[in-house]
């Protein structure tokens, strides 16, 4: 077996999640030594503020946490995201359940839920990259993922591009809930791979909570260098 596992590895080498270098045989590590020497948390951001700002007026969720500046994992969001390399989101999960466990921010959390995307997305990516992470979380924390509480009916441009008048109404009906019974009284949390204006979780969190969950937590894997 172990010659086996060494003939895979040199016909697919282990490679650092974050920049892509590839790493010596038998290394256990997610990232590179380059990589980790660079590894900076994102631990502070005013991330209500941003989502009121930037199409509601108000932050409907009651917390927000992103592991990373997207600067630092733009090539492993985009290679994992839009190069469809699903198994990404192992190593990508597992750093962000490290960053979490440390601050807590599993403790009374009910169910996850991913931010769902378009059927025109999935039929052109294959998957859910933000249900993707959700489920590695699932693995480490037990706390059971939902992939049907939300689903996104309206097909929306990127909120980044748009004045804060048109993310309002780019956002505006953009998601609805589904099996309320599963969210009338639950704290939930919300993964997501990206926190840019705050606009798409914001509206996530309002669909949710207007369907009566007692709580919403966002937990995004980076968030974007507007916010720093």
């Amino acid at each position: 077996m172990r010659i086996l596992d060494l003939v895979l590895e040199l016909i697919y080498p282990k490679r650092c999640v974050i920049c892509g270098e590839i790493l010596n045989y038998g290394d256990k590590s997610i990232m590179c030594v380059g990589c980790a020497e660079k590894e900076r948390y994102a631990d502070y951001a005013d991330y209500k503020l941003a989502a009121a700002q930037s199409c509601h007026g108000e932050a409907y969720f009651d917390s927000c946490a992103c592991v990373y500046y997207y600067d630092f994992v733009k090539y492993a969001v985009e290679h994992f995201k839009f190069k469809g390399f699903k198994r990404d989101s192992i190593p990508l999960g597992q750093l962000m359940y490290r960053f979490g466990s440390e601050r807590n921010i599993f403790d009374n959390i009910d169910f996850m839920t991913a931010v769902p995307v378009h059927k025109d997305r999935m039929k052109e990516r294959g998957f859910n990259h933000a249900y993707e992470l959700a489920k590695v979380l699932e693995k480490y924390t037990d706390i059971p993922v939902c992939g049907d509480m939300l689903v996104r009916v309206k097909k929306t441009k990127p909120q980044y591009l748009l004045s804060p008048e048109e993310r309002r109404e780019n956002i505006t009906g953009a998601f609805k809930a589904e099996n309320i019974e599963k969210i009338r009284n639950k704290n939930i949390m919300l993964i997501d791979d990206i926190f840019t204006t705050g606009g798409t979780a914001n509206e996530c969190a309002r669909v949710l909570k207007e369907s009566g969950a007692k709580s919403v937590h966002v937990f995004e894997l980076s968030q974007s260098s507007v916010l720093k």
